[in-house]
């Protein structure tokens, strides 16, 4: 799945979710059954496909994002519910282990619990939290080096240039050029922010997986997947019901002319 002609990342993200839900019916089914070597490889095969799905996203957003990445901080293409839990652009990866715990307890609807972790499986894990805490760490210093960086020195040498102009020193242009320039050196900061963030989501991803088996994959991949598809679509809902009432509402309150 690519960026089609003449598409905006809006767009491409509501198809992107509508086949990520489709996926989610295929692996939900997955994690209810049996594997054996009859039907391993092709649980294998779907295994593949949704990893691909979740590598493709990043692989357009960070096309889309080289273009101008601060839309990405604020996207008007996702629901105030996905806007609550956005961290930098995206999910928390700490968030996968949350939903590890969650279908260990049975709290998923339509999914399976999560076949037991083995001791080893445990300690990895415990090993891998503390990985990604450090990861996540990484992406807030450089959110807030950017912070910085737009906050003072480009305030202090407007506030010289602003004097100079009072003082019929320099023109105008140069203070537009200053800023344009620092702008430039911002979104370029902020893109990296982005994809500081996108590695450790997919590094997430990525560790979960090879320490869990086939089974426990198909399920995690189902509750990530099915997480991300429900946020989405749970608000939108609410909001197409909200305005539903609202314009039955109104309506009745229109007044009547008798002919």
């Amino acid at each position: 799945m690519e960026l089609a002609p003449n598409e905006n990342f809006s767009i491409f993200y509501q198809r992107w979710i509508t086949q990520l839900g489709e996926y989610v019916d295929i692996l939900s089914q997955l994690s209810k059954q049996t594997f054996d070597s009859n039907n391993k490889s092709n649980v294998e095969a779907v295994v593949e496909k949704v990893i691909t799905h979740h590598k493709e996203y990043y692989s357009v957003k960070w096309a889309a994002a080289h273009q101008n990445a601060l839309p990405f901080f604020r996207p008007g293409w996702l629901s105030p519910m996905e806007h609550g839990y956005l961290w930098h652009t995206g999910w928390k990866p700490f968030i996968a282990f949350r939903i590890l715990d969650t279908l260990k307890n049975n709290q998923v609807p339509g999914l399976s619990t999560l076949k037991e972790l083995s001791t080893e499986q445990l300690e990895k894990i415990k090993k891998l939290k503390i990985e990604i805490m450090m990861e996540e760490r990484k992406v807030e210093r450089d959110m807030e080096r950017q912070q910085m960086f737009i906050a003072y020195p480009v305030t202090f040498q407007l506030a010289q240039l602003m004097d100079q102009v009072n003082d019929g020193d320099i023109a105008v242009a140069n203070i537009d050029a200053l800023v344009d320039s620092n702008m430039r050196s911002y979104v370029v900061g902020m893109e990296k922010v982005l994809k500081r963030a996108d590695y450790a989501r997919l590094k997430t991803l990525k560790l979960v997986l090879e320490i869990l088996d086939l089974k426990q994959s198909v399920q995690f991949l189902a509750g990530l997947s099915k997480w991300q598809v429900n946020l989405s679509n749970w608000t939108r809902k609410n909001q197409s019901t909200s305005q539903a009432s609202t314009s039955a509402s109104a309506s009745s309150h229109q007044p009547h002319i008798n002919s």
